[in-house]
């Protein structure tokens, strides 16, 4: 799926949240933010999304679904980088 977001929020280091929509805004959106925060021993990565629009209760199962299967694997590709990176 290709769409343009719009970012909310960016705090280097930190936070990064953006917006997205299908089709247009307020019919089925999806804000997604990643956090990033300093644990003993290196950094927890957190993704949250959340859904809203007219659309969003007949599509959201689904969506979450495989929004849970990305991050997922975007997460353990992550730790992957990140981890040959420091070595």
């Amino acid at each position: 799926m290709v769409f343009k977001p719009t970012v909310l929020l960016v705090r280097p280091d930190r936070d990064l949240c953006w917006r997205g929509s299908l089709w247009i805004r307020g019919l089925f959106d999806g804000t997604h933010c990643m956090r990033l925060t300093a644990v003993v021993g290196g950094t927890r990565l957190e993704q949250t999304e959340s859904f809203s629009g007219l659309l969003a209760g007949r599509l959201t199962r689904d969506v979450i679904e495989e929004t849970q299967r990305e991050f997922q694997a975007m997460n353990a590709a992550v730790k992957q980088r990140a981890e040959a990176n420091a070595s």
